[in-house]
């Protein structure tokens, strides 16, 4: 089943397509954006006719920092410990308290080697291009979404010498139809676009793709 996702000129999607890419439901994407404490940024606002009833766009970019730095902090926090037993007895050059924290080594060292495992799994994923650049996409979406526009643009010099002797309306019709259908065909798939990108990537790296008896 193909999916739709527009991605408007700025770079942000709709909070629903922003679900869709990231593999979760509108609704922990909106959690995310409407949450009390540290919420998702909203850069952009896709207004609707007289200004109302708009929906509210994310940048990917944005979200992929934001989870980042949330997982970083709840990963710098779970290596320390609070130890109650001990008491500095100690301020702070400013005078408020302190509280001592043990600094649980073996966990450090437990979680450092499972991201390094997961770095290492996502750097063969991306030598055998199952895993692709997102700016890659991105600048080939653009890319067609550019061929699209000017072809749609291009439409009336194109059609003007043929509508001209057209009285019929039935056939004035089927003349702009065909146009567009045959406009429409030169879209690229999602395949397509997976494609396109693994082929410059291979020209990146001036190296061929693995075989398949390689994958195995």
């Amino acid at each position: 089943m193909t999916t739709t996702i527009v991605l408007h000129e700025d770079g942000s999607v709709t909070a629903s397509d922003a679900a869709k890419l990231l593999g979760v439901t509108y609704r922990t994407v909106n959690s995310w954006i409407t949450q009390r404490d540290d919420p998702l940024p909203t850069k952009f606002l896709a207004q609707g006719k007289g200004g109302k009833g708009g929906a509210t766009r994310v940048s990917i970019a944005d979200v992929i920092a934001w989870k980042e730095a949330r997982a970083a902090d709840k990963a710098a926090g779970q290596d320390f410990e609070d130890d109650d037993d001990q008491d500095d007895g100690e301020a702070s050059p400013d005078g408020s308290p302190t509280k001592r924290v043990r600094y649980n080594l073996e966990k450090s060292k437990a979680k450092r080697a499972h991201h390094l495992a997961m770095i290492e799994e996502m750097n063969e994923m991306a030598r055998r291009y199952s895993l692709l650049p997102v700016d890659m996409i991105i600048q080939i979406t653009e890319e067609d979404r550019a061929n699209i526009k000017a072809g749609i643009l291009n439409l009336p010099g194109r059609l003007a010498t043929r509508m001209v002797p057209l009285t019929d309306q039935k056939a004035c019709y089927d003349e702009i139809r065909k146009e567009c259908l045959d406009l429409l065909q030169t879209l690229k798939s999602g395949y397509d676009i997976a494609s396109e990108a693994v082929e410059n990537i291979k020209v990146e790296r001036g190296q061929a793709a693995p075989d398949d008896g390689d994958e195995a």
